[in-house]
């Protein structure tokens, strides 16, 4: 039996390899796509829930930086450096013997950071948070059952603060939801059909 999930004191990473490892041998793809799915759906709402945490205690922090004009480099900053990640981990997949299912979950994250990127260059401002909410979303729905369609209505709360603080318009919010499914879908049927 498989144990998912994001132990405390293992990172991200090696409860990764230890699922993957865990894996039957003859269901192989199928159990890769599994301990990938629900791995990235853990692991993203653990984040989510971090990030939530750290707002509500440091929100002053978060407007002080603000004040000094740090806010907009900080977060194109982030977004660079995700970039950076995101393409030596699927390189890293692609060229050192990575799995089909690690080729597809790394050029997932990619290609939504580098469309979510695209559209902040072009001064279109799609909603990262939606984009993190819909990906393992749409991954869980994909490979492990469509009753993970119900973690769309995680969505709900996103839209409302996003469109209450005016951080997005609905367009902003519905692009950021598109982005990670077409990326999902396009990375599945290079690497796996």
């Amino acid at each position: 039996m498989l144990s998912y999930g994001c132990k405390e004191g293992i990172s991200h990473d090696e409860q990764f390899e230890k699922i993957l490892c865990q894996s039957d041998p003859r269901h192989h793809h199928r159990a890769d796509l599994r301990s990938a799915a629900v791995h990235t759906f853990i692991c993203a709402r653990s984040e989510q829930l971090r990030l939530a945490a750290a707002f509500c205690s440091g929100a002053r922090l978060s407007l002080r930086s603000a004040d000094f004009g740090l806010s907009d480099f900080c977060g194109h900053l982030a977004i660079a450096l995700s970039i950076v990640g995101y393409l030596g981990s699927f390189l890293t997949g692609l060229f050192f013997g990575g799995t089909p299912t690690e080729c597809v979950l790394f050029g997932t994250y990619l290609c939504s950071g580098t469309l979510l990127a695209l559209c902040t260059l072009l001064h279109f401002k799609a909603s990262g948070h939606a984009c993190g909410c819909s990906g393992p979303n749409a991954m869980l729905s994909l490979f492990i059952s469509p009753w993970f369609m119900l973690g769309y209505l995680l969505l709900t709360p996103i839209y409302w603060s996003s469109k209450k603080l005016g951080r997005h318009s609905i367009p902003q919010l519905l692009v950021g939801t598109a982005i990670p499914v077409l990326a999902l879908f396009a990375n599945y049927a290079v690497f796996i059909r």
